[in-house]
C-alpha cells in the first residue's frame, strides 16, 4: 500500500500525466463497471496494487486492450500463484495485438533459493511468465566503481535457549499441544490464533531473553480476556478450557524466565535481562554511535535499519531498544520506531488484534525515518524491497537472509559512504553463514552478466506453461479459473459479518472418488448459502513417459 503511494507521487511529480492510485482501504472491492470506467477516463496512469487489478480483469470491468503498458513493480515476484503471474495469465484471453507492452523492475530476478547452475532457468522461467526477456547495462563495472560497496560482516552472539531451557520448553511444549489438536469452525480458529502467538512468545524468549516476553505477554492476556468477553466463545467450556490451559503455561513460563534473571547478573543490559543477541546487538549500536561522533570526516547522520524476520520480534524489539536508552545514556542518540507490512497478528496494548499497521501509521513510520526524526527504524522485510528510504550507514540483519534475494535487497539499503551491512550469527553456525553468504555474493555477480543479450520467449515455450484446467467464463465477461477461485471464495467471506476478533474462513475438503477427486467447500455459517458445494468427480491426469 505504501509502494503504491509512493510511486503515484513520484509520477505526479516528474510528469504532467494525470495519476489515480487505488488501495483496498478505498473500498475498491465494491466498486462497479461504471465506476472503473469513470476511472480509467479520467487518469492516463493508474496506480494499484496487483490484486486489484487482477479482480476487475477477472470481473471483465476492463480488458488487456484498454491499457497500453503494465509496469511491474519487484516483478521478480510472478511466480506461482502471485497475482502477478495471474495477471499474465490474462494474455491467454485476448488477441496478442491486444496486449499491452511490460516492462519489470527489479533488484533481483530471483524469488527464492536458486543453486548457481539454475540461475539460467529461474531466469528463463520469469521471462516466460511475464512475455519479456530479461536485461541491465552492459557496464556493470561502472555501476560497481561509483555504486557504494557496504563492508559485509558477521556479528557473533551465543544462543541463550539453554539458560532458559525450562521456559522455552514450557512454551514450545503449549505450542505442541495446540498443533496437535483438531477442531473445526470458530474453535479451530481461535486455536490456530493461539498456537501463533505462544510461537511468537517462544520466538519473542529465545531471540530478546525475559523482559521482552513479560512486554510481549501483556499484549497476549490482554487478547485472552477480550476473547473470553466476546460472543464468540462465550459460554463455550471446551474454548474457556484452552485459553485458560494457555495462560496456565504463559504464567509458569514467565516464573521460569524470571527465575533464571534472578540468579544470573551477565546478561543485564541496564535494568532489563535481555538474551545474549539482544545483549551484542545493543552494545553494537553503542560503538557504532560513538564512532559516528568521533568521525570527524564523516558528514552523513547515523541511519540505520534492523529487519527482522517475525512481526512480533519487531515490535518487542523496538520496545526494548527503547527501554534500553533510557538506562543507559551511551544510547540516547537512538531514535527507534518499526514498522511490519500488513497481513498475520498484530497486537495492541489493550488486547486488540489488527491485521498490521493501518496505512497512515506506516506513512508517518517512514516519513519519520525520511525526515531523521527516526533514526533506528526495525523492521520486517516490508521494507527490504520497493520503498523509498533514506541511504543507510548501517543495516544489520538480526535473522540472517535465508535466500539472495533478501540478501540483496537489505544490502542495498547501505547506500551511504563507508555504511557496513551486519548479519547476526549463532557462534555454532558461523561456517554455516559465511559459506552462504559467499554464495549469494557469487550468485549477484554472476545474475549481471546472464541478463545480457538474451531473446524474448517463443510462442511455444509461453504455450507449454499455460495450463489445461477449465476456466468458467459468464455472459458479461467475468471469469475465474483454479489460481483466482480461492482469492474469490476468500474475499468473499471477508465480506460477511464478524467481530474482531476471529476470521470466520470457508472449510474446503478434498477426496478420492470413483477414481477421480471431489472437491467439498463449505461457506461460513453466517453466509446465506448454507448447502456444501460439491464439485463433480475430476478425473486424475497421469503423464505416461
Amino acid at each position: 500500500v505504501a509502494l503504491v503511494e509512493q510511486q503515484a507521487n513520484h509520477v505526479k511529480r516528474h510528469t504532467s500525466l494525470r495519476v489515480g492510485q487505488y488501495v483496498g482501504s478505498m473500498g475498491v472491492d465494491f466498486w462497479d463497471k461504471k465506476v472503473w470506467d469513470t476511472e480509467f477516463q479520467s487518469n492516463e496512469v493508474l496506480v494499484m496494487t496487483a490484486q486489484i487489478l487482477v479482480n476487475i480483469l477477472h470481473s471483465g470491468f476492463i480488458g488487456l486492450k484498454q491499457i497500453s503498458l503494465l509496469v511491474f513493480d519487484e516483478c521478480h515476484r510472478a511466480a506461482k500463484n502471485h497475482p502477478f503471474s495471474q495477471i499474465m495469465d490474462s494474455f491467454t484471453h485476448c488477441p496478442d495485438v491486444e496486449h499491452p507492452r511490460i516492462l519489470g523492475l527489479t533488484a533481483s530476478v530471483l524469488s527464492g533459493k536458486c543453486k548457481p547452475h539454475r540461475l539460467d532457468e529461474n531466469i528463463r522461467n520469469l521471462e516466460i511468465t511475464l512475455r519479456s526477456r530479461c536485461a541491465t547495462t552492459r557496464d556493470l563495472a561502472s555501476v560497481r566503481e561509483h555504486g557504494t560497496q557496504p563492508e559485509e560482516l558477521l556479528l557473533q552472539y551465543t544462543s541463550s535457549e539453554k539458560m532458559l531451557d525450562a521456559a522455552v520448553r514450557t512454551l514450545s511444549g503449549c505450542e505442541d499441544q495446540l498443533r496437535e489438536a483438531k477442531f473445526d469452525g470458530d474453535m479451530g480458529m481461535i486455536v490456530k490464533q493461539l498456537k501463533k502467538l505462544m510461537g511468537n512468545c517462544w520466538d519473542v524468549l529465545i531471540q530478546l531473553g525475559p523482559w521482552a516476553l513479560q512486554s510481549y505477554t501483556q499484549c497476549v492476556f490482554a487478547f485472552m480476556e477480550r476473547l473470553k468477553s466476546g460472543n464468540l466463545i462465550c459460554g463455550d467450556d471446551l474454548a474457556l478450557a484452552v485459553l485458560t490451559f494457555c495462560e496456565d503455561d504463559l504464567n509458569i513460563s514467565l516464573e521460569q524466565s524470571r527465575n533464571v534473571a534472578a540468579t544470573s547478573r551477565c546478561l543485564y543490559h541496564g535494568d532489563i535481562f535481555v538474551s545474549h543477541k539482544a545483549k551484542i546487538l545493543l552494545s553494537y549500536l553503542e560503538k557504532s554511535g560513538c564512532n559516528t561522533a568521533a568521525d570527524n570526516t564523516s558528514t552523513a547522520p547515523f541511519c540505520a535499519i534492523v529487519f527482522v524476520e517475525r512481526r512480533s520480534t519487531a515490535r518487542s524489539l523496538c520496545e526494548l531498544i527503547m527501554h534500553a536508552i533510557e538506562c543507559d545514556p551511551n544510547l540516547k542518540f537512538l531514535k527507534p520506531l518499526w514498522t511490519v507490512g500488513a497481513g498475520g497478528i498484530a497486537l495492541l496494548k489493550d488486547g486488540c488484534s489488527e491485521a498490521g499497521p493501518s496505512h497512515s501509521k506506516q506513512s508517518i513510520v517512514l516519513r519519520k525515518f525520511r525526515s531523521g526524526e527516526c533514526n533506528l527504524l526495525v523492521s520486517t522485510s516490508a521494507t527490504e524491497e520497493g520503498l523509498d528510504i533514506p541511504s543507510c550507514s548501517l543495516v544489520i540483519q538480526f535473522d540472517r537472509p535465508k535466500e539472495i534475494r533478501a540478501y540483496i535487497q537489505a544490502k542495498g539499503r547501505a547506500r551511504s559512504k563507508g555504511s557496513k551491512y551486519i548479519v547476526m550469527v549463532e557462534q555454532s553456525e558461523v561456517q554455516l553463514v559465511d559459506d552462504e553468504l559467499e554464495l549469494f555474493s557469487t550468485i549477484e555477480q554472476k545474475l549481471g552478466d546472464l541478463c545480457i543479450d538474451r531473446t524474448i520467449p517463443s510462442e511455444t515455450e509461453v504455450e507449454e506453461r499455460q495450463t489445461d484446467l477449465p476456466e468458467y467464463h459468464t455472459v458479461k465477461g467475468a471469469w475465474v479459473d483454479m489460481a483466482s477461485s480461492i482469492d474469490l471464495v476468500n474475499r468473499y467471506c471477508d465480506k460477511l459479518p464478524g467481530d474482531h476478533f476471529t476470521h470466520l474462513a470457508p472449510q474446503c475438503d478434498i477426496y478420492e472418488e470413483d477414481g477421480g477427486f471431489v472437491s467439498e467447500l463449505a461457506l461460513p455459517r453466517n453466509s446465506p448459502f448454507k448447502e456444501v458445494l460439491k464439485v463433480p468427480v475430476l478425473p486424475v491426469v497421469v503423464d505416461i513417459i
